[in-house]
């Protein structure tokens, strides 16, 4: 991807976003969420607004291994 690029997005996505962006439903992450397969505060918060957002960076590492919750 383009470096210019990766600095100009936001670190927190909607999950809808996420999804087109990446190809992972908005079926499947509410499923890792509900599944405990990914980490509240690393790779989603609830925005104060009650919004699902995800932190597409982390989810590249959760992807290729890197972190773990």
């Amino acid at each position: 991807m383009n470096q210019d690029l990766i600095t100009t997005l936001p670190k927190w996505v909607r999950i809808k976003k996420f999804a087109l962006m990446t190809g992972i439903t908005y079926d499947a992450m509410k499923s890792k969420i509900a599944k405990s397969q990914v980490a509240e505060g690393i790779h989603y918060v609830r925005a104060p607004d009650g919004n699902l957002m995800i932190n597409w960076r982390a989810m590249d590492e959760w992807a290729e291994g890197q972190t773990k919750h």
